[in-house]
């Protein structure tokens, strides 16, 4: 018996137009790791009279598919698909750089398009449907297996960069696995492109980590060992959404959102560190403590290495939060011997009392709204 090895695998996702209508349109990812796939619970009966220490009997309760995803995120493309249904929103700009869009001049640069994905301000409530295709490989075709989940929704998301390194991004992933349609054997799904360009982001190239805060606030560059986004879209556990007569649950809707940002910054300054247990407007001399959280702002920029097309702007994305709404924290810095000091920066992210809680920006060379979600 041969070995067989889970490099061939794939995995895609299609958008969905509502609940129920399963996508067509696949979007594939090349995976560095995955957990991702058919779920189902199991459960014993309750222990009954009859001097046996062993349950009677077990059952089913149900079928999901679940788990995570993780990979080299390249933003010339199909990331956007990802973050669209992790947000909810996300609004367009051709010819034009992040850098314009933010100062509001656009159509100045031909080629370079922009796209700024967040959580929608009528209902942040919101993320889409998609469907998800998973392809279990075998060396014999017709051996290979399909995983098939609709009705999927993004319920986490972080992003890591880390020093001489590249950006890696991690999506964990809900949805209904139909029990009459839950594999399909043979699928013949072929060899879908995925992507394969340079356009995944590295930390040795241009790239910055930005904090802001005190009164009056200055936007101020750290020097930053790593840096962590991890957005949770809280959704209704399953076993509180199934129904009598059906092994999946009817729906995930989100409960809750948390977004959280953590920087390990080396030291110049304690000023940001004492700050932080001042409270806002404390001023970096401060020694005391206040009941006020440090609120701020943080700018965050990475960087491809691959340019677009012919131009000589980068691929680059950008997390940007505007509106003085984020609660900063930070752990006990560590002493040791042999080592930098450093201290961990913990930011809250909270709903503003208007615009953006947050943006997500890509810089790439995808035209045309092409994240646009059918209708």
């Amino acid at each position: 018996m041969a070995l067989q090895m889970a490099t061939a695998g794939m995995f895609g996702i299609a958008p969905q137009a509502a609940a129920e209508t399963a996508g067509t349109t696949f979007y594939w990812f090349p995976l560095v790791n995955s957990d991702y796939g058919i779920v189902e619970g199991q459960d014993n009966l309750p222990m009954e009279t009859g001097k046996s220490s062993l349950s009677r009997g077990r059952f089913k309760t149900g079928v999901l598919g679940a788990g995570t995803v993780q990979m080299v995120p390249r933003l010339d493309n199909r990331l956007g698909w990802l973050l669209e249904a992790a947000f909810g929103e996300v609004s367009s700009w051709d010819n034009t750089t992040i850098a314009n869009c933010i100062a509001g001049s656009y159509s100045t640069d031909t080629g370079i398009h922009t796209h700024n994905f967040y959580f929608l301000p009528s209902d942040d409530f919101w993320i889409p449907y998609f469907t998800t295709h998973r392809l279990l490989p075998h060396s014999t075709s017709t051996e290979q297996v399909g995983e098939i989940v609709k009705d999927c929704r993004i319920v986490s998301w972080m992003l890591e960069a880390a020093p001489a390194g590249i950006v890696g991004s991690t999506f964990g992933i809900i949805g209904k696995a139909d029990e009459a349609t839950i594999f399909d054997l043979d699928p013949g799904w072929g060899d879908p492109d995925t992507d394969s360009d340079q356009s995944f982001m590295v930390t040795s190239c241009s790239g910055s980590v930005k904090i802001e805060f005190g009164d009056p606030a200055v936007l101020t560059e750290y020097d930053t060992g790593a840096v962590q986004l991890a957005l949770v879209n809280n959704v209704l556990p399953p076993d509180q959404s199934r129904k009598i007569g059906s092994a999946h649950p009817i729906d995930f809707p989100v409960l809750s959102r948390d977004l959280m940002v953590q920087a390990t910054c080396y030291v110049s300054t304690y000023d940001l560190y004492v700050e932080m247990f001042g409270g806002s407007g404390a001023g970096g001399a401060d020694t005391g403590w206040s009941c006020e959280p440090l609120m701020g702002d943080i700018d965050i920029t990475l960087q491809s290495s691959m340019k677009i097309g012919v131009t000589a702007a980068y691929h680059m994305m950008r997390i940007r939060t505007t509106m003085n709404n984020v609660a900063f924290t930070a752990t006990p810095i560590v002493i040791a011997p042999n080592r930098p000091v450093v201290f961990q920066v913990s930011g809250a992210i909270q709903k503003p009392s208007s615009g953006h809680a947050v943006d997500i920006w890509i810089q790439n060379g995808q035209s045309s709204d092409p994240y646009a979600w059918p209708t």
